[in-house]
């Protein structure tokens, strides 16, 4: 609530003023400094309106009391005119407070008391103390207009700490980038809203909770001014989209929260949250970046006419519901509908459950064909971890890696992925194909100087020769620390792999950076690629990356080749190698040996041999 200092003042036109002048000089007031704040022209209307109807509560008292006249008359100042004067304002202060209650119940769908409750005590201290104040400015200013300096002073200071203390409540309940309710007060309006309703309840009690996916890589390649800029925006159109009656909060990161009441059914709830989805897929330009999110929605609802379902479990069960959105890639997952496991876990459990998961053998390795357009013929193999969850079914590496790579997990986890992947590429390698394996390493084995061994011993263990390895890191992965990752790097390079820079062209490395690093590819990110038939900006990027290879002696590998006619683009600007769904999908380690069987390399690469997808 915006704290006024004119509520002393309001006061005193009414014990100096006709009444209607009274009415008239506090709407004006109030409509003045509503515009001044541009607040909408509703709220500035009521606002007016609610001060006016205030007023006339206490003029009517003071008149029922007789003691309207007494200022107007210069009459004397008994203890009866006070007591009459004490009484007019409390009826003034009651009939502003009811009625701002009454809107703010109405808006967020509480009982009136609660909202009482919830708001009196702060208005007590500011509003109350400085309506107080009105009668003393008027007393002290017929006796003398010199006494009035001291309590214009306490009138100040009043006002100001009330400031303050409405200010320091906002921020502890207010996300402060977004301006949206934090953890801590939606939590709190859930458990009113679970308090309220009883077994006969009417309507569905609902929780969304929205993540963005891979909202991480935006702050790293792009950096958090564009992150912060993206959840601005999207701050703005979940509020947009659901109104003034529908709770939306920032939980942390890039996690917010919607609560629905009574809403008719969970078909209502299940509809707004598609709607959600759809208006954070919306492209967004952030400081001129063209950018396209997306989210994962689970929701959770206390159903009508039963025990309600406590706040906390209602929240657990909405990011059951999300995370088991996320890894399935569903968008929208209602908990009791689409998954009804209470000891599905969360993220954090989640977490705690990858150490078990890496030594109990749920970790499966997925392999993606990366073909060598010139040759015709599978070039190497890219491994793809996957998580064989006992509840939540197969989980993509982009839901769990990330988890690893705050941990101590990520050293373990890259390791068994190397040895199953060296192992399987032996194996194909020893059936006759002439195939190499490609393996993505995390920031912090990059920065391990005893990776260089361990691979050296994990090859030798396969029987593998190193130049059939490609290590893919990202550009972001070296700047973190360029000292360690060179000396790295070049270890790397004396034993024999590869190295190739993934998804590049998406972060900040600068081209001596580049050039200072024993790389052998550059892979340009599937960003790029995806809208490269229709969009100018993208082809000449392709075209430039293809270049600034080719000058420095690099190869290049262009992902996303989704479609015949971006693979023949792909092909016209150059590209060495592609990788794509068109070209093949990830497979399950066992079926590799037999897709490789039955694409041999072809003689050269004319056009009607790729009109089929080749999977």
């Amino acid at each position: 609530n915006h704290i006024t200092p004119t509520w002393a003042f309001i006061a005193g036109l009414v014990l100096i003023t006709d009444g209607y002048v009274a009415a008239a000089l506090t709407m004006a007031a109030s409509m003045i400094g509503d515009l001044s704040l541009r607040r909408h022209p509703s709220r500035v209307l009521f606002n007016g309106a609610m001060l006016s109807l205030s007023v006339g509560a206490g003029i009517a008292v003071l008149a029922a009391l007789g003691a309207r006249q007494t200022m107007l008359d210069q009459g004397p100042l008994t203890l009866s005119w006070a007591a009459a004067v004490m009484l007019a304002f409390g009826a003034m202060f009651v009939v502003n407070n009811a009625l701002v209650s009454l809107v703010i119940a109405l808006r967020e769908g509480l009982p009136l008391t609660t909202v009482v409750k919830r708001d009196t005590g702060a208005s007590v201290v500011s509003d109350g103390l400085l309506l107080s104040l009105g009668p003393v400015l008027v007393v002290l200013g017929r006796a003398s207009p010199l006494l009035l300096a001291p309590v214009l002073i306490v009138w100040y200071l009043v006002f100001r700490s009330g400031e303050i203390a409405a200010r320091r409540q906002h921020e502890a309940t207010h996300d402060p980038l977004t301006g949206l309710p934090n953890r801590r007060l939606f939590f709190e309006r859930l458990r009113e809203a679970v308090a309220h309703r009883g077994t006969r309840s009417e309507g569905v009690l609902g929780v969304l909770i929205l993540d963005l996916d891979d909202f991480k890589q935006i702050n790293d390649n792009l950096g958090h001014d564009v992150g912060d800029a993206v959840l601005i925006e999207l701050a703005l159109r979940l509020r947009k989209r659901v109104g003034d009656r529908v709770l939306v909060a920032r939980l942390d990161g890039d996690e917010f929260a919607v609560m629905v009441e009574r809403a008719e059914d969970l078909d209502v709830v299940w509809g707004l949250g598609r709607a959600l989805h759809a208006a954070t897929a919306m492209p967004l330009v952030s400081n001129g970046f063209p950018l396209t999110v997306s989210g994962s929605i689970g929701i959770a609802v206390s159903e009508p006419f039963g025990e309600p379902t406590m706040a906390s479990t209602l929240m657990r069960r909405a990011d059951v519901a999300m995370y088991s959105a996320k890894v399935s890639g569903r968008g929208v997952m209602v908990f009791g509908r689409d998954i009804s496991d209470d000891s599905a876990p969360g993220r954090l459990a989640l977490v705690s459950q990858l150490g078990n998961a890496i030594e109990g053998g749920q970790l499966s390795v997925h392999y993606q064909p990366i073909t060598d357009v010139v040759r015709g013929a599978t070039d190497r193999l890219e491994a793809l971890v996957r998580w064989d969850h006992p509840v939540l079914g197969s989980i993509g590496p982009m839901n769990f890696v990330p988890m690893a790579e705050q941990t101590d997990l990520i050293g373990p986890l890259t390791a068994q992925v190397i040895e199953s992947a060296l192992r399987d590429c032996a194996g194909w390698i020893a059936g006759g194909h002439d195939v190499g394996i490609a393996i993505n390493v995390s920031a912090r084995v990059l920065h391990d100087l005893r990776f260089p061994a361990s691979l050296q011993a994990a090859v030798e263990r396969a029987g593998l020769d190193p130049t059939a390895v490609t290590l893919e890191i990202t550009e972001n992965a070296v700047l973190r620390e360029p000292g360690r990752a060179a000396r790295v790097l070049s270890d790397l390079r004396q034993l024999g792999v590869r190295v190739s820079v993934d998804d590049f062209g998406t972060g900040f490395s600068s081209l001596s950076s580049l050039r200072d690093l024993p790389l052998d590819e550059l892979k340009i990110d599937r960003r790029f690629v995806g809208a490269i038939l229709e969009d100018t900006d993208d082809e000449i990027i392709v075209r430039t990356v293809v270049a600034l290879a080719n000058q420095m002696g690099l190869s290049t590998v262009a992902e996303g080749a989704e479609t015949q006619a971006i693979t023949d683009r792909l092909i016209e600007l150059g590209c060495d190698v592609l990788q794509g769904f068109h070209l093949a999908r990830p497979m399950p380690g066992p079926e590799v040996a037999g897709w490789l069987a039955a694409h041999r390399p072809v003689v050269d690469l004319a056009h009607d041999e790729l009109e089929q997808p080749l999977t």
